[in-house]
C-alpha cells in the first residue's frame, strides 16, 4: 500500500505523531488521550495551543478532541 493511502491516528506528539511523520505518513492528532487532561478547564483542542505542542515537528493534517467509533 502506498504511504499516501495511509493515515496515522494517535495521541502522543513525540511518539505516535513524530514516528508517523518521520515515516512519511499523514497524521491526525487526538487530543483527549494525553493532553486534554493536562489542561483543566480547556474543552477544545484550540485551547491546547497545538502550535506549541508541535513546535519543531511536522504538524498533523487534522486534530480532534476525541476519537469516537
Amino acid at each position: 500500500m502506498p504511504k499516501d493511502a495511509i493515515l496515522a491516528i494517535g495521541d502522543g506528539v513525540h511518539t505516535d505523531m513524530m514516528g508517523a511523520a518521520n515515516f512519511g505518513l499523514d497524521t491526525v492528532f487526538v487530543a483527549s488521550g494525553l493532553h486534554m487532561a493536562k489542561t483543566p478547564g480547556h474543552d477544545t483542542i484550540e485551547d491546547l495551543l497545538l502550535a506549541e505542542l508541535f513546535e519543531g515537528l511536522p504538524p498533523p493534517v487534522a486534530a480532534m478532541k476525541q476519537l469516537a467509533w
